[in-house]
């Protein structure tokens, strides 16, 4: 029997918590968001996610530093940036930094939707073991 992946969402914008906890929730998946970087720093402390969506303008920390943290923390959760300031620069620094891919501010249910099955394959591949767990 397998599990429904978990997500966690870290954005200061309600809307964005709120919009991908719905559209993903419809797809089975189990859905947490915080509303900064240290509640979700902290949530990930209580619970294993497979995937982390995080917001690069963030009051407190900003993502950068919680892209960091969440790879020291445990590197094998595929983290997504999410993002209305998709320049170059920021996307390579990101990706750099163990961003497995970005979204752009405003994004699509659909474009949520693909960007997590395709974490998720990537998760599936790098970790075989995991492949029954979600």
């Amino acid at each position: 029997m397998t599990n429904k992946a978990k997500i966690l969402i870290i954005d200061d914008e309600d809307v964005i918590c709120k919009g991908c906890k719905q559209t993903l929730e419809k797809d089975a998946f189990e859905v947490d968001y915080a509303k900064n970087g240290l509640v979700g720093l902290a949530k990930l402390h209580d619970k294993a996610y497979d995937i982390v969506l995080i917001d690069l303008m963030m009051p407190q920390i900003k993502g950068m530093d919680v892209l960091e943290s969440v790879k020291k923390y445990d590197p094998d959760i595929v983290k997504i940036i999410i993002t209305g300031y998709a320049t170059e620069q920021v996307i390579t620094e990101a990706l750099e930094k163990g961003a497995y891919d970005y979204l752009a501010k405003p994004f699509s249910a659909n474009e949520l939707r693909e960007i997590i099955q395709r974490a998720l394959q990537a998760r599936k591949n790098n970790h075989p073991q995991l492949a029954s767990q979600i």
